[in-house]
């Protein structure tokens, strides 16, 4: 288990889909931090320094949307967690039964080949009855059937096996090439025991997601709401010589109209 979760392309795909999630929500409110730019200006020719102007300016815009955008990178964060977690899970379940899969199958194989070599021998000595004219022909074809019908069944038992094997390679992240030895009884699984489930959660992964979705869902709407009918702030601080300061505010006229885009959205989102 712990070599598939170290080697799997699915658990691998989800821990970098929840490092992307982790720094999006680290960082989801850096739509509210100021920006700063600087601005270097002349007149040509350059007689002196005192022709060079130099300009800062600082600013800062504000939505309501800054709410609902930390909202959704905290729920897109949860739903990656979850599926982390969820592929983990498939992973070590999926080992577990291509495991117990093969160890069946390798015992099947040795109760095929047992049972071919009790056929060629009934065969054989049914042949020699036959030949000292003990044992009718019939008996004699009945048990060479029997013992030619058991023939692919080993091959087949012996196939299944190297193609189970092969997915399980696959599964452990390793290469066809690669050798791998079973150890292991099913014993270990048809004696379990007791089990205790006392004080376990049983709110499933798959539930949390969908519960995970729905949030998110209902997080959208407050968005496209905000974006029609919330009001921005936009303020700036410049320096040129002088000092200068603006401060606006602004609010969406455009979501009071029903066939507006942002109503729309807003609509298709609920």
């Amino acid at each position: 288990v712990a070599l598939a979760l170290e080697n799997n392309v699915s658990v691998e795909r989800s821990v970098i889909s929840l490092k992307n999630a982790e720094t999006a929500k680290k960082y989801g409110w850096n739509s509210a931090a100021p920006s700063l730019k600087g601005g270097v200006s002349s007149s040509i020719p350059l007689n002196s320094v005192s022709d060079v102007d130099l300009s800062v300016t600082l600013s800062l815009n504000l939505t309501a949307n800054l709410f609902s955008q930390i909202k959704n990178t905290k729920n897109a964060w949860e739903q990656s967690e979850i599926s982390f977690r969820q592929a983990v899970r498939n992973v070590e379940k999926s080992v577990r039964q291509a495991f117990y899969t093969l160890i069946y199958e390798k015992e099947n194989i040795l109760f095929q080949e047992e049972n071919l070599k009790n056929a060629k021998t009934q065969y054989e000595n049914n042949l020699v009855k036959y030949s000292n004219g003990r044992l009718s022909e019939i008996d004699a074809i009945s048990a060479e059937v029997s013992y030619k019908q058991k023939i692919p069944l080993v091959e087949q038992a012996r196939t299944t096996f190297q193609n189970d094997l092969d997915s399980f390679k696959q599964i452990l992240g390793l290469k066809i090439q690669d050798k791998v030895e079973l150890e292991g009884s099913l014993d270990d699984i048809l004696f379990l025991g007791e089990i205790n489930i006392e004080g376990m959660d049983f709110n499933s992964d798959k539930v949390q997601l969908l519960e995970k979705k729905l949030e998110g869902a209902e997080i959208s709407v407050l968005d496209g709401k905000f974006s029609a009918y919330a009001p921005s702030i936009s303020s700036s601080v410049k320096w040129n010589d002088t000092f200068s300061a603006s401060l606006s505010a602004s609010i969406p006229l455009d979501g009071v109209f029903p066939w507006s885009n942002q109503n729309i959205a807003v609509k298709k989102a609920e």
